[in-house]
């Protein structure tokens, strides 16, 4: 009954007392330990990504829209249930002012519960009502940390500046405010991208910190900044500081900051301590990342072949780290590139690009480097394929049989194998829905391979025997088995049969692709890449297996092309070689006469102005084919770069500015010491600096109308008829080239988007075949963007 009588309406001893002890001894010290075990939970959910710059605090954001339920962990919606229960029954503020000191305290609660729980205007909420009372400085100091965060969260990093300056101004804060505080305002600095000046915060904030699990996170990302910096030194003696917290910290940190100072410390020495990590049995689960911290280390030694081993096997240890597996694969791409063999290089990068996000800027970059590559495999797995099926046709009809009847039994096998019905629902070891963890998926993918490719080898070039088999029969006429040989072979599926080439013609056919895929490979080798000894190897193997006398010409000249470039003697000699041998050849007459050479460049004068023509008109394709044909036969350089700049705009308009800037820049580097060359940099300067800019205001005024149309459904004059006959009101229509298989239908000056959706509706009713095109409205500055950028979503 004593107790019973503790208003909370009186300003007593005994009730103050009575309310402080019952808040902070029950109530609150129930919802302390519920944030705590939610936090704990949040933590141990979160994956650090060690290759970007860490998070000041180790909470993960949801990209969904937070409701009042939060983000579902219970332990935070428990521990504002007790912060708020404290303040209704606990609260004893007389004529606004607030006896029970323990009430701040709950409004501090109340403000963290809802923080993590990422609900953070109503987290703002509670701490203003801290910061407004000042009550007692140490909660009032922890308020004002917190609301700043919540400003950075949300977007408001000026105002948490604001707020964490005037804190740090004050006199008497404890070592735990400054850290916290200062840990924040770097928090608001990265979020703002000022890396640098989170760097005098990090070290206050590390220096005053007494946790050390929290001290190790900050140097860490002190020494991400002084890594981004080039700082070598500092970033050393940051990572160094870390590992002599040992034990005490999570060993993640630990190891990473470990592989740092090993890879910045002296190289000579620090071979031997990779070595005894890897040995460590409690280095187990972070094997992935030394063996690469490794591999780099060996690299920057040159044991470029032991650098590969471990490379290999981090790549083999770190099945889902996809940043890891992307930087191990575009470096084994690199070597394999480096060594000439491009073919290998460009399955690398495919490994690369699957382990990339496809919208990041390293996958464009790499994939425009693939579309460099694919050309060389193709070729590549053409000469391969074109080999296997000249040899299967040597073959004796048993063997022949024998080969084929293997291939039709696996077939009929797999076929015969039922797939299983829910395979959404099957279960996998540990709840991991990855492929190779799900043994019936796994059987099933082996059996759809084995039913599309049929039994392979394990070795490289697996795909060559069956590798565009059906493009062979398209450029080959149609093949027919001899009669004779038919009759020994019975067999259900002669489709098999028909991919082998029997007769003379057949083979002849195959041989002329291959010998053409040879000069192909030679000439980008030699043109593009600048591999004489590559370009060299595959014209004399071409050469050796004695061509028709076209092949044989223009390799001889190709040969010619790369000894001029490093033995004037040879080159001189391989030029009588050709005069002599081919005399009436277009390429004895390049060789032969400089008159005739002059003339020559006159007619390609007149195909270039030809091409810019069609350039004019939007026949792209006939733009890039017309420049393929005549490029291997130009001499005259400063012309080969005006061809040259034709191709790298008309790249540009089918594949965006980027790819633009891509051409333009490779133009510069095959021909640096051209004048041409200093203003096509001129011109790759100015386009950095317009796209750079900020751009102006757009002014919604003169809006267009979009139809895609498919370029094979694409009827210009008809289309165009129809639209003329559309009471258009005098609007001009136009045509435009988006890429290779897609053409834009565009209506244009219309003032308002009003307007241009009554346009729309009209254009629909009156034309039947834009009624089911996609079609969108659009400001014209915006279309402009669309086609410069190549930002249209066509799928």
């Amino acid at each position: 009954m004593f107790f019973l009588s503790c208003s909370t309406s009186k300003n007593k001893t005994l009730n103050k007392g009575y309310h402080s002890i019952v808040s902070n001894y029950n109530v609150l010290f129930n919802g302390e330990n519920y944030i705590n075990e939610g936090l704990l939970q949040a933590q141990e959910s979160f994956v650090d990504d060690f290759w970007e710059i860490l998070p000041i605090e180790k909470i993960s954001l949801s990209k969904d829209i937070i409701t009042v339920d939060g983000t579902g962990n219970e332990n935070f919606l428990k521990s504002e249930e007790k912060a708020a229960k404290t303040i209704q029954k606990h609260s004893m503020l007389i004529n606004n002012v607030q006896y029970n000191s323990k009430i701040a305290q709950a409004h501090l609660l109340l403000g963290r519960a809802r923080y993590l729980d990422q609900r953070f205007i109503p987290a703002l909420d509670a701490f203003n009502q801290i910061y407004k009372e000042d009550l007692t400085f140490d909660e009032w100091c922890h308020s004002v940390i917190w609301k700043a965060k919540c400003n950075i969260r949300l977007e408001q990093e000026k105002l948490a500046l604001g707020l964490l300056s005037s804190l740090l101004k004050k006199e008497k804060l404890t070592s735990k405010i400054k850290a916290d505080a200062n840990a924040t305002l770097a928090m608001a600095y990265l979020q703002l991208q000022k890396n640098d000046s989170a760097i005098k915060p990090l070290k206050v904030a590390s220096s005053n910190e007494k946790n050390k699990q929290l001290k190790a996170r900050y140097l860490y990302v002190l020494g991400q900044i002084y890594e981004e910096k080039n700082e070598k030194d500092s970033a050393y003696a940051t990572f160094k500081k870390i590992t002599n917290f040992k034990r005490s910290i999570p060993r993640i940190i630990l190891i990473n900051a470990k592989i740092k100072t090993l890879l910045k410390g002296t190289l000579s020495d620090n071979e031997p301590e990779f070595k005894k990590t890897i040995d460590n049995i409690e280095n187990e689960p972070f094997l992935d990342k030394i063996y690469y911290g490794y591999s780099k280390l060996l690299f920057s030694k040159d044991s470029i072949s032991k650098a590969i081993f471990y490379l290999n096997k981090a790549l083999k240890q770190s099945p889902h780290d996809k940043k890891l597996l992307s930087k191990g694969y575009e470096k084994l791409s690199e070597i394999n590139f480096k060594k000439s063999n491009y073919v290998a290089s460009g399955k690398y990068l495919d490994s690369t690009l699957n382990n990339l996000e496809k919208n990041s800027k390293k996958f464009w970059e790499l994939s425009r480097r693939k579309k460099g590559l694919d050309r060389v495999v193709k070729l590549e797995e053409n000469i391969i394929l074109y080999d296997s099926l000249i040899k299967i046709s040597t073959y004796e009809p048993y063997r022949l049989k024998e080969i084929l009847n293997h291939i039709e039994s696996k077939n009929k096998r797999t076929e015969i194998i039922q797939q299983p019905k829910e395979i959404g629902l099957v279960k996998t070891k540990n709840n991991d829905s990855f492929y190779f963890y799900n043994s019936q998926l796994l059987e099933l993918g082996k059996k759809a391979f084995k039913k599309i490719w049929g039994q392979r080898a394990r070795k490289s070039y697996w795909r060559s025997v069956t590798s565009n088999s059906v493009t062979v029969l398209e450029e080959t006429k149609k093949i027919t088995p001899d009669k004779g040989v038919l009759k020994k072979i019975k067999l259900v599926n002669q489709g098999l049969l028909a991919k082998v080439p029997m007769t003379k013609f057949q083979k002849d056919s195959i041989n002329n692709l291959k010998n053409k895929s040879y000069l192909r490979l030679a000439e980008i080798y030699l043109e593009k890449y600048n591999d004489y000894l590559l370009a060299e190897s595959k014209l004399s193997q071409l050469i050796n297996i004695n061509p028709s006398k076209d092949i044989l010409v223009e390799a001889n000249y190709l040969l010619y092309k790369s000894y001029k470039k490093q033995n004037k003697t040879k080159a001189n000699k391989l030029r009588l070689e050709i005069i002599k041998e081919y005399p009436t050849s277009k390429f004895a007459k390049i060789l032969k006469d400089r008159n005739k050479i002059l003339e020559e460049e006159k007619g390609t004068l007149k195909k270039l102005d030809s091409l810019n023509s069609f350039f004019s008109e939007q026949k792209f394709e006939e733009v890039l084919i017309g420049i393929e044909k005549q490029v291997a036969f130009i001499e005259n350089k400063e012309i080969l770069i005006d061809f040259e700049l034709l191709r790298a705009q008309t790249m540009g308009k089918l594949e965006g500015v980027l790819k633009y800037k891509e051409e333009l820049k490779n133009i510069t580097q095959k021909h640096p010491s051209s004048a041409k060359s200093l203003e096509i940099k001129k011109i790759y300067e100015s386009l950095n600096k317009k796209w750079q800019t900020n751009p102006k205001k757009i002014v919604a005024s003169d809006y267009n109308i979009v139809f895609i149309i498919n370029k094979e459904e694409f009827l210009v004059d008809s289309l165009l008829n129809s639209l003329k006959k559309a009471p258009l009101n005098n609007h001009r229509i136009a045509v435009d080239v988006y890429d290779n298989s897609t053409r834009l239908i565009v209506i244009k000056d219309i003032e308002s988007k009003k307007e241009a959706s009554k346009l729309l509706e009209l254009i629909k009713e009156k034309i039947e075949f834009l009624r089911l095109k996609n079609n969108f409205v659009v400001l014209s500055s915006q279309y402009k963007n669309i086609l410069i950028f190549k930002t249209l979503d066509l799928n």
